[in-house]
């Protein structure tokens, strides 16, 4: 089934909200998640699951299930009793930090990576090539093209 075909079993309406509610915890990238959801899920309470485990930290996830099972009409989000056992040996401050220590770094590899390539690069479009050919990650790279080519490029 297409994403096209998997979406008209959704209310657009629906998707269009769940991807609002998503956006604090993906950006730009929701609505594109959301979409992406719709091919596994058969009801919208197993849509806002698979949104939902797309969302790492634990509080966030909770806050958007909540949020999303409003905006679905559906009745008050269940609890996980495993995630809520599960041994926590990072807390939500220490994920936080790690990640932006983590975009700083890959911040100024970026920088590096950006200048090499300018002067390998035989054309602009061989230069923005070169740097989405070093995304490992095909599902990533897309999204880089994707923001380069939005952004103007």
């Amino acid at each position: 089934m297409s994403e096209a075909q998997a979406q008209k079993t959704f209310d657009a309406a629906l998707i269009e909200r769940l991807a609002q509610i998503l956006t604090p915890y993906a950006g730009a990238y929701s609505l594109t998640m959301v979409r992406r959801a719709t091919r596994a899920a058969k009801d919208p309470q197993g849509l806002c699951h698979a949104v939902a485990a797309r969302i790492n930290d634990d509080e966030s996830r909770r806050d958007f299930l909540r949020r999303a099972y409003g905006a679905a009409g559906l009745p008050k989000a269940p609890f996980d009793r495993r995630e809520a056992d599960r041994p926590r040996p990072v807390d939500a401050a220490i994920e936080r930090r790690a990640r932006e220590a983590l975009l700083e770094a890959f911040s100024m590899y970026a920088r590096g990576l950006v200048v090499l390539e300018t002067g390998r690069a035989a054309s602009a479009r061989d230069f923005v090539q070169r740097l989405a050919d070093k995304i490992p990650n095909a599902s990533a790279r897309e999204v880089f093209l994707k923001k380069f080519r939005g952004s103007g490029g």
